[in-house]
């Protein structure tokens, strides 16, 4: 029996479940190579569930347009011909070959040939530019694309940016070529921030240097202090020791007292 229809929020769709009633669903954004199917049961969730294998999609696909469930996934190109190769998850024509052109089972063999150092066939096939930014191409060569230029690492910094023919080069990354630093130091609850470059640098090991110069002395103090802790420490115990023994020593005399007491007493009675 199908029921009133349910007043749905702004996040949610309203679609029908397997007995035709209206329900309302939280809609989802499925990430590339995932397919999605609408909720069943009223207050649900769209969800998304990764594609089989061998099978892709490159689309991103928000359920709240969607109006009936499909499949995205199609299965993964092999690119086996010759003139193509698989580029970002999908099959294009391979301009590194001289092919072009938007339909990888119709590439075409570009009639001039880009093989000048720096300049590559573009995807129309009609014409030879020069390398993108970032991008270079050393030597005349059957190659028809540019590559891309080598990227120094963190703990290293760029010698020379290259062109469009020469590669890019890295060398090890210095002090006085890092960014501003900051070395905070403490004395007596104070901060001290200092910049470290190459005219102060000596200021700042100076400066350190000091620091640890304190930080022994505070330590020397504290293990002196501390030695003194426990001194008092062992002449509290020995006082309390004696202090015990002088205490057992009085009540000792106190009961050999009251025996003789007791025994006086008793050889006076008999």
């Amino acid at each position: 029996m199908v029921i009133g229809s349910p007043t749905c929020n702004s996040n949610q769709k309203m679609r029908h479940d397997r007995f035709g009633n209206n329900i309302c669903c939280y809609t989802v954004t499925c990430a590339q190579g995932q397919k999605f199917a609408f909720c069943e049961n009223d207050q649900g969730h769209d969800t998304c569930t990764n594609c089989p294998e061998n099978t892709y999609h490159l689309d991103i696909i928000d359920t709240s347009i969607m109006t009936s469930e499909l499949d995205p996934c199609i299965p993964r190109p092999t690119c086996e011909q010759p003139e193509v190769k698989l580029e970002n998850g999908r099959c294009v024509c391979d301009r590194s070959r001289g092919y072009f052109g938007n339909d990888f089972n119709n590439c075409m063999l570009a009639e001039i040939v880009c093989s000048s150092p720096g300049f590559e066939l573009r995807d129309n096939g009609t014409n030879c530019e020069p390398c993108d930014e970032d991008f270079f191409k050393p030597e005349a060569s059957a190659e028809h694309i540019c590559r891309r230029k080598s990227h120094c690492h963190e703990s290293q910094e760029i010698a020379n940016d290259g062109s469009t023919t020469v590669d890019r080069s890295c060398k090890a990354r210095t002090l006085w070529n890092v960014s501003p630093l900051k070395i905070t130091t403490e004395q007596h609850s104070s901060n001290t921030t200092i910049p470290i470059d190459k005219e102060n640098c000596s200021s700042v090991l100076l400066n350190i240097t000091k620091q640890l110069k304190n930080l022994q002395k505070e330590v020397k103090k504290l293990n002196r202090r501390n030695t003194q802790i426990h001194e008092k420490l062992r002449a509290l115990r020995r006082k309390r020791k004696e202090k015990t023994g002088t205490r057992r020593k009085k009540i000792e005399m106190h009961k050999r007292k009251q025996k003789s007491q007791h025994l006086q007493l008793y050889q006076w009675i008999k």
